[in-house]
C-alpha cells in the first residue's frame, strides 16, 4: 500500500471530527487528497478522476448558446470571470458546459482532425429527436448501439452532438454461491 494512503485514512478520521479539530483538519484532508492522487498514479490508477468542463469555442457563441437553449432546453447563463470575456455556461450532470468566443481564445484550431463528439444524456431520446426535428435540425437516429439509443446531429457550428438514452442495467439477484450458502 502506498504510504500516503495510510495518512489518507488518518485524515478521513480527522475529517469526521473536523467540527472538533478545526481548520487544521481541512489542510490535512487537502493534503491527503493530493497524496491519494499521487498514489493512484503510482499504483497504475487514474491520475485524472473526472471531467471538469466541456468548452465549445465558437465564432458566434451567443447564437450557439441560443441554439442549445432553444432546441434542448439547456439552462445556459451569461458568465464572466476576471480576464475572460462574456461566455455562456451551465452544469449538466456534474460537468460544466461553456460556450466561448473563438476571438482571442487561447486554443489552436485543428483543421486536420475530426472534432470531438459531445454526448449528452437523457431519459427520453425519442422526445429529444422530436424536439430537434420540430426545430428544423437534421438528425440521424435514434439508433440502437447495444447499450442505449442515440440520436445524432450537428449544431450550427458543425460540432457532432449525440444524445444518449442508456438502457437500464439488468438487475442481478444474489450471486449463486451466496444463494447456495443460504440454502445450506
Amino acid at each position: 500500500m502506498c504510504a500516503a494512503r495510510s495518512s489518507r485514512r488518518s485524515a478521513d478520521k480527522i475529517e469526521e471530527k473536523a467540527y472538533v479539530v478545526g481548520p487544521d483538519a481541512a489542510r490535512l484532508v487537502a493534503q491527503s487528497v493530493a497524496s491519494d492522487a499521487v498514489c493512484s498514479a503510482m499504483e497504475g490508477g487514474f491520475l485524472i478522476d473526472r471531467v471538469a468542463a466541456i468548452l465549445l469555442v465558437s465564432p458566434d457563441p451567443r447564437a450557439l448558446a441560443d441554439f442549445y437553449r432553444n432546441t434542448l432546453g439547456m439552462p445556459l447563463e451569461d458568465e464572466e470571470h476576471p480576464g475572460v470575456p462574456l461566455h455562456y455556461g451551465c452544469d449538466v450532470g456534474g460537468v460544466h458546459l461553456a460556450i466561448h468566443s473563438s476571438a482571442g481564445f487561447a486554443g489552436v484550431p485543428a483543421r486536420d482532425a475530426q472534432s470531438p463528439v459531445m454526448v449528452l444524456g437523457t431519459s427520453s431520446v425519442r422526445a429529444v429527436a422530436e424536439r430537434l426535428s420540430a426545430s428544423g435540425v437534421q438528425t440521424t437516429g435514434p439508433t440502437d448501439h447495444g447499450f442505449g439509443l442515440i440520436v445524432s446531429f450537428r449544431d450550427p457550428d458543425g460540432n457532432l452532438v449525440e444524445v444518449l438514452e442508456e438502457y437500464e442495467a439488468p438487475k442481478t439477484s444474489e450471486s449463486a454461491p451466496a444463494a447456495q450458502a443460504a440454502d445450506s
